[in-house]
């Protein structure tokens, strides 16, 4: 692996360097008609913000005081990302300003007068991919009033990028990078004029790359719900052109992207948000939303979806993670969350996940994929898998179990990653009863525990908002919704207390929470019962 992956950081230094890099240009002359469609919301707000220099990317508002958004250092990763992507483009499709269309303009134009010079950051394959799409999509927009010299500038770049992904997209060591990379090569194709036959060839080598990447289930095998959003985005915009232009090249794209749809839905809460695990945090709704509309009509049904198992019943819905470590080539960020749970309730969100950390803090980012950044079982503090400096999971034992039963709100799972350093395996059952009212879980220890000092903790992270107090003299925790909901919490075999705790909100940043812990020695067949209880008002 270690010389695989060496041998494609080479050959990617190599395409890329000044002495291969002038090639790009003489390869990369076509003129585009594109024909992709933006299906996402704009919001004129974002203009008016741009237009006297306040940019809120990826959660961080930054103030230029009129310079280029581009001629700023900025240290957070997902605010360059966001910026370099060009995803608020489409923010600008239905203004009728000249001006705020000129500054949309303005930025491609200024974005190419700063790349001449290849720099990898901005052009990491996943993030060229995006940016041409979007320019693509919003064609018409950038180059609304720009000269001819301009339109044959925006041209000329648009070739590079795409002779870039070509030559670099089958050298790329991160999986992601290399679809994105198909992804744009067949929106090129759809847009310079190539015939059927080299279109219908580039969907069939996205879709083969794209079956790779994916589980029967049609959930990405990172098992992150953000990548599997991400992907969809551009996905179906391929998809809306594909069908527009060929029945053949369109069909098995449909079936794969559907897949995808109902994967996606299969691991979202009644929130609205899918669960916070394997890096996913919180997504943008209004692009969550306006994907899954293009996806096939929604049937919420119990589901077991790439080691992921959700129960319905009644307002109420609950994620579990079996804990299933993805393929080294996708574990970059993968957390230890077995047996880890998301619960809500209606809109409200009651126990989850700390989530990722934020992109401001990366330099921290294994301290919240360990199992107690979770609503999970750790022993001593440790998961059932071991995170990997600078990323991967190591997982100890055999595959996890999860059962989703069809016809009661009930999982049953179970892990053995525990069993090598302390002679256990754990169990975890939990049900939803009284039409969602009452989530009764149950954590049992089978096997011998071997001796030692050891402890079972359960961590319960509560929802932003949320606000918990231990009852004087009674085993009970008292907990307040910010819809004013009243719900307590019961346990036994564990002595528990309530800790500060933490969720992170890509649009605000840090939720202070609060956090429930049960802890009780590791002994013998041990087991732990727990349950939330909605209150009448």
């Amino acid at each position: 692996m270690r010389a695989f992956r060496a041998s494609r950081i080479l050959g990617d230094l190599f395409v890329t360097s000044p002495l291969v890099r002038w090639t790009w240009s003489s390869l990369g002359q076509e003129k585009y008609e594109p024909k992709l469609v933006e299906y996402r919301p704009p919001d004129s707000e974002t203009v008016r913000e741009m237009l006297v220099g306040r940019y809120l990317l990826a959660g961080r508002l930054i103030d230029t005081q009129g310079a280029s958004p581009f001629a700023v250092h900025v240290d957070h990763p997902g605010w360059n990302e966001e910026l370099n992507s060009f995803s608020w483009l489409r923010h600008f499709q239905d203004t009728n300003d000249p001006t705020g269309r000129g500054l949309a303009r303005t930025l491609v134009l200024d974005w190419i007068g700063r790349n001449a010079t290849f720099r990898d950051s901005d052009w990491k394959l996943s993030i060229l991919a995006q940016r041409v799409m979007n320019w693509f999509r919003h064609f018409s927009l950038i180059c609304d009033g720009a000269t001819d010299e301009q339109v044959s500038l925006i041209y000329r770049s648009i070739g590079l990028q795409v002779q870039s992904a070509k030559l670099r997209s089958r050298l790329a060591f991160d999986p992601i990078d290399e679809l994105m990379g198909h992804v744009v090569l067949t929106a090129a194709v759809l847009s310079d004029g190539s015939d059927e036959a080299a279109v219908l060839a580039s969907a069939e080598s996205l879709c083969d790359k794209l079956e790779d990447q994916l589980g029967k289930d049609g959930f990405h095998r990172s098992r992150n719900a953000g990548v599997q959003l991400d992907l969809l985005v551009e996905l179906v915009t391929l998809r809306l052109a594909l069908t527009q232009r060929s029945g053949k090249s369109v069909r098995r794209l449909v079936e794969l992207v559907e897949k995808m749809h109902r994967a996606l839905d299969a691991v979202t809460l009644s929130t609205g948000e899918p669960g916070y695990f394997n890096g996913c945090g919180q997504l943008p709704t209004e692009i969550l939303i306006a994907v899954q509309g293009q996806g096939p009509a929604r049937r919420r049904a119990n589901a077991l979806t790439a080691g992921y198992g959700l129960v319905l019943e009644g307002s109420a819905s609950l994620l579990m993670d079996s804990g299933r470590a993805p393929p080294a080539a996708f574990a970059a960020e993968a957390h230890a969350s077995a047996l880890a749970f998301e619960f809500s309730y209606g809109n409200q969100l009651i126990c989850g996940n700390c989530g990722p950390a934020p992109a401001d803090l990366y330099e921290h980012a294994d301290a919240f994929r360990q199992a107690v950044a979770h609503s999970a079982p750790s022993i001593n503090g440790e998961g059932a898998s071991r995170v990997e400096t600078g990323g991967g999971l190591h997982s100890f034992g055999d595959k996890p179990v999860i059962e989703v039963s069809r016809t009661e709100p009930t999982i049953v799972a179970s892990t053995n990653g525990f069993h090598s350093r302390f002679g256990v395996k754990l169990e975890r059952r939990v049900n939803l009863i009284s039409d969602g009212q009452s989530l009764v879980g149950q954590d049992k220890v089978v096997g011998k525990a071997k001796r030692g000092d050891n402890h079972l903790s359960l961590s319960f992270h509560l929802g932003p908002g949320i606000e918990a107090e231990r009852m004087p003299d009674a085993d009970l925790i008292s907990i307040r919704l910010p819809n004013m909901d009243h719900w307590t919490f019961l346990w036994e075999g564990a002595d528990a207390h309530i800790e500060d705790s933490v969720r992170h909100s890509r649009n605000i940043g840090f939720h202070r929470t609060q956090q429930i812990i049960l802890s009780a020695p590791l002994e013998t067949d041990a087991e732990i019962a727990w349950i939330f209880t909605r209150q009448a008002r």
